[in-house]
């Protein structure tokens, strides 16, 4: 099992057989299934998903310009920090800061934030309160800037699929993840990826449909019992976010990317596929270890494409088997 998170963890065995560990958590998969079509057969969440609004007072604290000012500042700093101890720090993982705050801090923490107290990374993404302020100065200057392209509907999240891929890739099959000056190079090509896309499409069009971190973390958000309704912030049941539908293209994908990532996760620290990995590279450690290491990358990527595919093809069967089931023509399948 991982430590805390993939990037900086090691291999560990659990202290049971691993036919008991994947019986045990197919059986747990099963038997949540059938419960939730025993006894929840009617619509229970989107009736609840207007929620209570925040008070007024509280609500323009959270909102205010000086609330996203200080958040936005101290993200930006943060950023800047991580990717300047990365680049020049210590190359050392176990000593520099970067990879323990990109992979748990960042990616573990921020989602736990989301689930609890709703979508706080509006105000907390550091490409988009860098892309504000920059808006900002040059609105001082007197100058206007206009989005030169206008973004293809069709295009839906299919652009922030393409980077939740990317991070995922560096995360489960890079050979070193933790490495800072890895970290650092994939810290500049994502934030100038993002800020190019702010300046082509606009800044709200790219951060909802193309930044990856944006979207990943909106899903989530869903979960918590904070969240908004009609322009308000409201309380609400925990999980009525995830109520009704959303049909924007690509989101089956990077669902499907999510679902993947994690599922390779836990398959990637198995005694079969760390067998299987070392086995197709083991032939090139000694003479080419840059090949062994090359070898070693592909295997993990080739797993990590299958099992998004697998996940992906499983969604499609079980729609199809419940319209099956239904006797209903409902298009069912997100885009």
């Amino acid at each position: 099992m991982t430590l805390l998170a993939h990037g900086i963890g090691g291999v560990r065995d659990l202290p049971l057989p691993d036919w008991l560990f994947l019986w045990g958590g197919a059986l747990v998969l099963v038997l949540s299934f059938l419960l939730l079509g025993t006894l929840w057969q009617r619509p229970k969440l989107e009736r609840t998903q207007a929620g209570r609004p925040f008070p007024q007072r509280l609500e323009a604290s959270l909102r205010s310009q000086a609330m996203r000012l200080l958040c936005g500042t101290v993200a930006v700093a943060l950023l800047i920090l991580v990717f300047l101890t990365a680049l020049i720090g210590e190359p050392n993982p176990s000593f520099n800061l970067a990879p323990t705050f990109v992979y748990v801090i960042f990616w573990l923490g921020v989602v736990a934030l989301q689930v609890v107290f709703g979508n706080v990374w509006s105000v907390l993404n550091p490409w988009r309160a860098a892309a504000d302020g920059f808006a900002w100065l040059w609105g001082r200057l007197g100058l206007t800037w206009t989005p030169v392209l206008a973004y293809p509907e069709r295009l839906g999240v299919f652009p922030a699929a393409a980077s939740l891929f990317a991070y995922t890739v560096l995360e489960l099959t890079y050979f070193e993840p933790s490495d800072p000056r890895a970290l650092a190079l994939a810290i500049a090509v994502y934030s100038y990826v993002t800020w190019f896309g702010m300046a082509a499409f606009g800044r709200r069009e790219w951060t909802e449909h193309g930044e990856g971190f944006t979207v990943y973390f909106e899903l989530f958000a869903r979960i918590a019992p904070f969240g908004s309704h009609d322009g308000r912030l409201v309380v609400r049941a925990p999980l009525t976010g995830l109520a009704g539908a959303d049909r924007r293209p690509g989101l089956l994908p990077f669902v499907a990317i999510m679902l993947g990532s994690v599922a390779f996760d836990g398959v990637s620290r198995s005694r079969f596929w760390q067998d299987l990995r070392f086995g197709a590279q083991g032939g090139y450690v000694v003479d080419r270890p840059w090949l062994g290491d090359a070898v070693g990358m592909a295997v993990n990527l080739g797993g990590l494409v299958g099992t998004i595919v697998l996940i992906a093809v499983a969604y499609l069967a079980a729609v199809h088997l419940a319209r099956a089931m239904a006797a209903r023509r409902l298009p069912l399948v997100a885009e």
